[in-house]
């Protein structure tokens, strides 16, 4: 089963944990919590967000959200990479970006608080991709 990758082609099927013999649901709910919560900080269309563009405010949308996907609900480079159709090393690359911008105070606290918010659906998702796959009924 192919999913539809960001630039239009298909990637293969995402797993929200790295050995799990299935694809979970729940991936993409996680892509598209911290897909919104880019938006909404740079003020950027989903369309554009998803565009091969490399300006700067979408390079870096991209990135705080491939980073907050890792901080906040704990997924390896790997995993982020399937998910976002990236390389972990691009992966790697984005969150060291992110990083380094939080020597910014008012960035650190902006992040801080988006990363506590996400951090509080983590355990909703885990239990239900963890009820699913007991069940054996994740898609």
């Amino acid at each position: 089963m192919d999913f539809p990758d960001v630039i239009g082609g298909t990637a293969s099927p995402v797993h929200l944990y790295a050995n799990a013999p299935y694809i979970s649901i729940y991936s993409s709910h996680i892509r598209s919590l911290v897909e919104s919560c880019a938006l909404s900080i740079f003020g950027l269309s989903r369309q554009l967000f998803r565009s091969r563009n490399r300006a700067a405010p979408v390079a870096t949308a991209r990135q705080t959200a491939i980073y907050l996907a890792h901080v906040a609900f704990g997924l390896t480079f790997t995993e982020i990479g399937h998910l976002f159709a990236r390389d972990r090393s691009t992966v790697a690359h984005a969150c060291n970006v992110i990083e380094e911008l939080r020597d910014d105070p008012t960035i650190d606290q902006a992040l801080t608080i988006i990363e506590t918010v996400l951090a509080r659906q983590r355990p909703a998702i885990h239990q239900s991709d963890k009820q699913k796959r007991i069940r054996g009924t994740a898609e």
